[in-house]
């Protein structure tokens, strides 16, 4: 069985997930009032302290991967405590636990571990359309593509997307659903709106530097291993389709892979005007 796990940036997942999941008018106004929302301790929406951590804005992939469990945690704290005779936790402790990785690096390498024994391939969101990505792939799964230009081969199947309806405000039948597609469209692409968040784009580069780390570490260790299988798979004198693969120098070269977003700046947010791609020709990077 092939198990393949997709990372995309820290905070670029944040901002998508903040796109999927806002659902009222105020959250739409302010990215950080959705931020607040859902920074108090659980249990709330989308984290109940154990094993549900679907809008989790602290290390949430370090989180996942590392087997993490807040509820367990505070458990055996107090455990602990009463065998010692010590006093109970208080209930602010108690939420410390519940939502606070312990030992940070331990539990980055047990992330590492998950990451590079349980998954066939770990791959960079960023980097998925990239021709060394779509060689590896191709020639793993077997789908057709020409040094990693698969747009050059007829498509054996159509796909169309469909984005699910939203309907109204969670419990509220009687409120005016709103127009998600209008609004998120109009915030993405609203300078004034991303300039506003900026602060809490900063915080959230704070919080979520373990995610970072282990993050770039996948993308290095990515990049070794595409660059190893062009090599070993992809390379091969005077080829026509030389000129496709994305800047070939030669037939001894490999194609470059696109920048990271926020490489260069340690992990800190750099979205001044909105995320890449949106309404600015390329990344920030530094």
């Amino acid at each position: 069985m092939e198990l393949i796990q997709v990372l995309r940036h820290p905070i670029e997942r944040l901002i998508a997930q903040y796109f999927a999941t806002a659902e009222t008018t105020a959250e739409y106004d302010s990215f950080a009032h959705w931020v607040q929302l859902h920074s108090k301790p659980p249990p709330r929406r989308g984290n109940d302290g154990a094993t549900k951590l679907w809008i989790e804005l602290d290390n949430a992939i370090v989180k996942v991967m590392s087997g993490f469990d807040g509820r367990r945690a505070a458990t055996l704290e107090t455990v602990r405590r009463k065998k010692l005779g010590l006093p109970s936790l208080s209930r602010r402790e108690l939420e410390h636990f519940a939502t606070t990785l312990q030992d940070p690096q331990a539990s980055l390498a047990a992330a590492k571990a998950t990451l590079s024994e349980r998954f066939t391939h770990v791959l960079i969101a960023e980097w998925l359309t990239s021709p060394m990505s779509v060689a590896l792939l191709g020639d793993q799964f077997c789908f057709a593509h020409d040094r990693g230009d698969y747009q050059s081969v007829p498509p054996q199947m159509n796909f169309v997307r469909v984005r699910r309806k939203r309907a109204s405000a969670r419990g509220k039948p009687n409120v005016p659903a709103l127009n998600f597609e209008q609004v998120r469209a109009e915030r993405r692409s609203n300078t004034s709106f991303w300039r506003a968040a900026q602060p809490v784009l900063a915080d959230l580069a704070q919080r979520n530097a373990l995610d970072v780390e282990l993050y770039t570490w996948a993308a290095n260790r990515l990049k070794t291993q595409l660059e190893a299988h062009w090599r070993q798979h992809q390379l091969r004198t005077g080829s026509s389709a030389a000129a496709a693969t994305g800047g070939l120098a030669g037939t001894d070269s490999v194609p470059l892979l696109p920048a990271l977003p926020c490489s260069g700046l340690s992990g800190a947010h750099c979205w001044s005007d909105g995320p890449p791609g949106v309404d600015q020709s390329s990344p920030k990077v530094g």
